[in-house]
């Protein structure tokens, strides 16, 4: 069975980015408080980050690679505004 990682880097990818803002508002779910759902959401997105750079590397023919790929830009803004937001930069 051949592994398609650009498949299930999409995948991780949104629902890293869905789990990540899910405790800022209007959504405001909490399961494990604040930072904990933060940091899980962000780790399930960093792994699909990763497992969309061994897609673009492995030379898969599929277009979510890129989509996963470009969203690192989306996790660097994230950052900089959470850190914003509780006044650490």
């Amino acid at each position: 069975m051949k592994r398609n990682y650009s498949t299930i880097s999409f995948t991780l990818v949104c629902i890293g980015i869905f789990i990540t803002i899910m405790p800022f508002p209007p959504l405001n779910i909490e399961y494990f408080g604040l930072w904990g759902i933060v940091f899980t959401g962000f780790m399930i997105y960093i792994i699909g980050v990763i497992l969309g750079i061994i897609a673009l590397l492995k030379k898969e023919k599929s277009f979510l690679k890129y989509i996963s790929v470009s969203s690192i830009l989306f996790g660097i803004l994230f950052v900089m505004f959470f850190f914003a937001i509780i006044g650490q930069m």
